[in-house]
């Protein structure tokens, strides 16, 4: 036997594992019920009988013994001594019968532990079930998984895109969102963050910079757009020491050109 472990995800009864159920057996209340279930097998009964047979050949032998000791003539005791040889000759025979009916009734009681098991109370996401729905559940547990499902106790197949980051065009406009509950789908004409084209990313990207400014206070952004500058300030600088180095006379205005043509964009961007 197994049993299920669930574990409640947004009010879904989610099947997180299968486990074995051995360690939940009462042995003790389960071996008295299979010791008189035991007695009704057919194994069992045969081994009485030559038991019982056994036990017999063991009277014949030993009144064999006591007629042998108490005979009157060497042919007598002959007799009977060589009746209690055959007798014993018997017993060992059905003894050997018994080995192996012994090893198969030891299988038929642990088969008959397990069948007519006993178990202590399960724990509040714990539930007992046969081997045969637990491989069921455990191929549908695999099959849902790779298709980005969860399964729940009655066996029916939730979507999980939690964690999952979307984005969504709307009006020339973008917006993303992320999904957070087990069994949400996403929004018509969504596109997940991995499937997004390099295209789609840029132009996401500039679209969220220009919220990200737009949002901000006027001092926020003198002083964001005072920080860009300096950076494009040093990168002129650079340039222009770079230009003078290999000789070029326009060094000045190339750099002096780039810093207007930055700044300008700078200005659009923080207005």
């Amino acid at each position: 036997m197994k049993t299920i472990i669930t574990k409640n995800i947004d009010k879904f009864e989610i099947i997180v594992a299968i486990a074995s159920a051995d360690g939940l057996i009462d042995a003790v209340a389960t071996e008295k019920i299979v010791k008189d279930k035991i007695q009704e097998t057919e194994t069992f009964n045969d081994i009485q009988k030559i038991k019982k047979q056994i036990n017999l050949y063991a009277v014949q032998a030993g009144k064999a013994k006591t007629n042998a000791k108490n005979a009157k003539t060497p042919q007598e005791k002959r007799k009977f001594s060589d009746e209690m040889t055959i007798r014993f000759s018997q017993m060992s025979d059905e003894m050997e019968k018994l080995k192996p009916l012994g090893i198969v009734l030891q299988s038929e009681f642990k088969n008959m532990m397990t069948e007519h098991a006993i178990y202590f109370t399960t724990k509040e996401n714990e539930t007992i079930i046969d081997e045969v729905e637990a491989n069921n559940i455990e191929t549908l547990m695999i099959e849902a998984t790779q298709n980005g499902k969860l399964v729940t106790k009655d066996k029916k197949l939730i979507v999980d895109n939690r964690g999952k980051i979307y984005f969504l065009k709307k009006d020339d406009t973008w917006s993303k969102y992320e999904i957070l509950k087990l069994g949400e789908t996403k929004k018509s004409g969504s596109i997940e963050d991995k499937d997004l084209t390099e295209e789609q990313k840029e132009e996401i990207t500039i679209q969220f910079e220009k919220d990200r400014i737009a949002n901000l206070t006027v001092a926020e952004r003198a002083a964001e757009r005072e920080i860009k500058y300096n950076i494009l300030l040093s990168q002129a600088g650079q340039m222009k020491n770079e230009l003078e180095i290999i000789g070029d006379p326009d060094a000045l205005i190339k750099s002096q050109d780039w810093l207007a043509e930055k700044v300008l964009e700078l200005d659009l961007i923080y207005g």
